[in-house]
């Protein structure tokens, strides 16, 4: 092992990305209940080892349905070992918005858990949605019959979907002021106070949870108005049944940091194709850039082309020359008005017959719908099917999550390909809920496959931010102070790296054919510009440094010719692993899902000798700034605690990567 250089960015800018500060959380009890709070929110609320409830929390939505953050003060705190009485003062303030309201959580030792919010309008403004909302967690609730008491006190015997359903709101659950259910077993029922309460299934984009939420105005176009002074007042329960309190004792909470991963059957899949989409901030690449792309090894580049533009040939020009630099095929993403799909794709073919470019896939998406056209596929295959120099793979489906591949068009037929983009911003930013989305990924491509079995399915691109909002109503003006809003800090960061692992486990064990991250080079790519970021205060890059989730998807493009196999980890938000068989081998990425040490067992996977490499808080400097050299000479030996049992000591946000030989 080398020695470490001394870091240079503060500890927090290497974690999260940004000087901010690490989320407070408390754990608390009520009765035999446990519970996290965590700025506000309250999270994983346990009966023993069963999670009841994923999460409660108060969200404002403006009417372009972007989610305001909150900013809380004022906290009281009055904690027991079996009760609790928490009071705060919070304020959603953005451009012409203005709300305060105040927050109550109340935990009782009987196991009753109450989240109330009191608030005020202090402007006018339109809003989507105000309120509080609960999340009921995928794992212990999908497939689960529910018990639903409406406001007209009907009682509905209905049930949580097993596969996604994009309809909103989920049958049986459009008015829901009780709802009663079975979580292992475990008797429990949420009672929802001051408005009218309704469900949907998060899954549809990525959240791994079903969400109950205070119904909004599906009418009023550009959202409900609200005037200054308005008041809303809204409460949720949690409890469980009396009985089973009483059968099992208080359980302790486990505040051990011990992880096991074991290999679970042996159904694999072909380790997805993995590339990079075109940079949206740099026309070219410098030699640098693409010594350093090239080193990654992935399969393709990403370009989008808008057909009904007059500068597509020349970005596809650009794309053309930057797939030759890199040595690898491109993945074209086009874009047809489809009343002029024929003459537009007509002329696309006679720029792929003047460039002749190597293409892998050509994705066809329209701009007057959510989903692709059947028709436009069938044109697209017409007159691309043909193209010799690679015989490209020809789909479609959304440039959008998968909702509205789900829900946009029931009647698409592809071609070879389906398709559709990923991010885990939807609804939350904090870390944890970036992390929860990784399970919802996962049922995502499950669900895909049953409506399309004879489909491949490509993901792209997975972005950690939307790259656009499609649901905007009126213009957002930007900030030039700010960074845009398809820019996350912690791109550049070892919770990007983290995220990327997780969310290449998650797409990969089950059957996605090809994966499309990020961009190449820029503060949305694997790799800084030699100009460096455009708003260092911001975005705190150095010129030309490599991000460390660039070494994630090195570590998968370097073994794709790998098959992935399945694991269960015993805490998948703390961490987990994605182990890749190969001929001579195994590679396991293992990666730590909090900002606390990790102590992690892996366990099935046998080798006689086995190397690592980490990235982590020591590491990373070399990483970001002699990327070549940390890949080749950062590397240790590792030795079994018995046979078949690997621990390891993960530090906050750390990535290893183990090859078994």
């Amino acid at each position: 092992m080398r020695e470490t250089k001394e870091s240079i960015f503060p500890a927090d800018i290497l974690l999260f990305g940004s000087p901010q500060y690490v989320p407070t959380r408390r754990e608390l009890r009520a009765g035999p209940l446990s519970v996290v709070l965590q700025d506000g929110i309250i999270r994983y609320v346990k009966f023993g080892e069963t999670e009841i409830l994923r999460r409660i929390y108060m969200a404002l939505r403006d009417q372009n349905w972007d989610t305001l953050p909150t900013i809380f003060s004022n906290w009281k705190y009055d904690v027991e070992p079996d009760s609790f009485n928490i009071s705060f003062v919070a304020e959603n303030r953005h451009r012409e918005i203005n709300y305060k309201w105040h927050g109550s959580i109340v935990g009782d030792s009987s196991g009753k858990i109450t989240y109330s919010m009191s608030g005020l309008a202090q402007s006018d403004f339109k809003k989507r949605i105000i309120g509080l909302c609960a999340l009921f967690p995928v794992k212990e609730c999908a497939g689960q019959t529910a018990s639903v008491l409406r406001h007209n006190e009907e009682k509905l015997q209905t049930f949580f979907p097993y596969n996604i359903s994009s309809q909103q709101p989920l049958p049986g659950f459009e008015d829901v002021s009780e709802l009663n259910y079975s979580a292992n077993g475990i008797p429990v029922s949420v009672k929802f106070d001051g408005d009218q309460f309704e469900m949907e299934d998060q899954r549809s984009f990525t959240d791994a949870s079903f969400k109950v939420y205070s119904t909004w105005n599906r009418n009023a176009v550009e959202g409900d108005l609200v005037r200054a002074g308005d008041k809303f007042t809204q409460s949720i329960s949690v409890s469980i049944d009396q009985n089973a309190r009483n059968e099992v004792s208080q359980p302790i909470i486990d505040t051990g940091h011990h992880v096991t991963i074991e290999l679970q059957g042996s159904e694999t899949y072909q380790l997805p194709r993995v590339g990079l989409g075109k940079s949206s901030v740099n026309e070219s690449l410098t030699e640098k850039e693409a010594l350093l792309l090239r080193g990654l090894r992935m399969a393709h580049l990403r370009c989008d082309l808008d057909l009904s533009s007059g500068k597509w040939e020349a970005l596809f020009q650009q794309a053309c020359k930057q797939a030759v630099q890199l040595g690898v095929d491109l993945e074209v993403a086009l874009f047809v008005n489809s009343k002029e799909a024929k003459s537009e794709l007509e002329q696309f073919k006679l720029a792929l017959e003047k460039f002749l470019p190597s293409v892998s896939s050509i994705l066809i998406f329209d701009n007057d719908g959510f989903v692709t056209a059947t028709q436009s596929v069938r044109i697209c295959q017409e007159f691309l099917g043909g193209y010799k120099k690679s015989n490209p793979k020809i789909g479609g489906g959304t440039n959008r999550n998968y909702f509205d591949l789900a829900f946009g068009n029931p009647a698409f037929e592809p071609q070879d390909l389906v398709s559709y983009s990923v991010n885990p911003q939807v609804h939350a930013f904090d870390v944890s809920s970036l992390f929860e989305t990784l399970e919802g990924q996962s049922w995502t491509i499950t669900s895909a496959h049953k409506i399309y079995p004879k489909n491949f399915v490509a993901i792209s691109p997975v972005t950690l931010k939307p790259r656009f909002n499609p649901d905007e109503v009126v213009a957002s003006e930007a900030d030039p102070n700010e960074l845009p809003p398809q820019v996350d800090s912690r791109q550049m960061s070892l919770f990007g790296a983290c995220w990327t692992a997780g969310s290449v486990k998650s797409l990969s064990q089950f059957g996605a054919y090809s994966l499309t991250f990020y961009e190449t080079v820029g503060w949305r790519g694997v790799l800084e510009t030699e100009r460096g970021s455009p708003l260092p205060t911001k975005f705190f890059s150095k010129p030309g440094m490599v991000f460390p989730l660039y070494h994630v998807i090195a570590d998968v493009c370097e073994v794709a010719d790998g098959r992935v196999l399945p694991t269960k980890s015993s805490r998948p938000l703390s961490a987990d692993a994605l182990v890749i068989a190969r001929d001579n081998g195994y590679r396991v990425i293992v990666y730590n899902l909090t900002w606390s040490a990790q102590d992690v067992s892996l366990r099935g996977v046998n080798a006689s000798r086995v190397n690592m490499r980490r990235l982590n808080s020591e590491t990373v400097t070399e990483a970001i700034s002699n990327a070549v050299e940390f890949r080749k000479n950062y590397s240790e030996q590792v030795k079994f605690a018995e046979r078949g049992v690997l621990d390891l000591s993960l530090r906050p946000y750390e990535v290893a990567t183990l090859d078994f030989e």
